[in-house]
């Protein structure tokens, strides 16, 4: 009776640290990945058009006006050069605004990312000093042995405190998201 006991294994889990950090590296995990999304969005609701943008679309209505003068029929070679005034211009202010898009695109992602990334991090390392008290997890020294080969110097042989925790979940959701 006395060697069944013995055998038995035993693992402690502190769950709060647990699931705190693994959910951290979830939403970290989340805003890498869909940056580009929330990027769009911002974009979108900060669009607007410069004065050389109104100007070009001005340009468009009066030629447009000047066009409507003229019989296609009667007048087709007036008409016609308008035209091709018309698409020119029409083609011009696409390119305004895709360039205008593109740039806003940047930046704001830029912004965007250092920001989040900034403030992730600073959860992540609050996260990590809020969960430093006690180890993750304790468990026999001898399972999986790259992990509890280097202990913290807070805790003994066979636990995974926080940071290494933060590590194995940020690598799985990689490995995950890649697969």
């Amino acid at each position: 009776m006395n060697n069944h006991l013995d055998n038995h294994i035993h693992v402690e889990v502190n769950y709060y640290s647990f699931i705190v950090i693994f959910l951290v590296c979830l939403a970290v995990h989340v805003v890498k990945s869909h940056l580009e999304g929330f990027c769009k969005m911002i974009t979108r609701i900060r669009k607007g058009c410069n004065s050389e943008q109104d100007k070009i679309a001005k340009e468009i209505s009066d030629l447009q006006k000047e066009q409507s003068a003229f019989n296609p029929v009667d007048d087709f070679a007036k008409h016609s050069k308008l035209q091709r005034k018309i698409v020119a211009k029409q083609s011009a202010l696409k390119e305004a605004v895709h360039q205008q898009k593109k740039s806003l695109r940047w930046y704001t992602k830029l912004r965007l990312y250092i920001v989040l990334r900034i403030s992730l991090e600073l959860i992540a390392v609050i996260t990590v000093w809020h969960c430093a008290q006690l180890p993750v997890v304790v468990m026999p020294d001898n399972w999986f042995h790259p992990i509890t080969a280097l202990p913290s110097p807070l805790w003994n042989k066979g636990t995974v405190g926080p940071v290494a925790w933060m590590i194995s979940c940020r690598l799985a959701l990689r490995q995950f998201s890649n697969s």
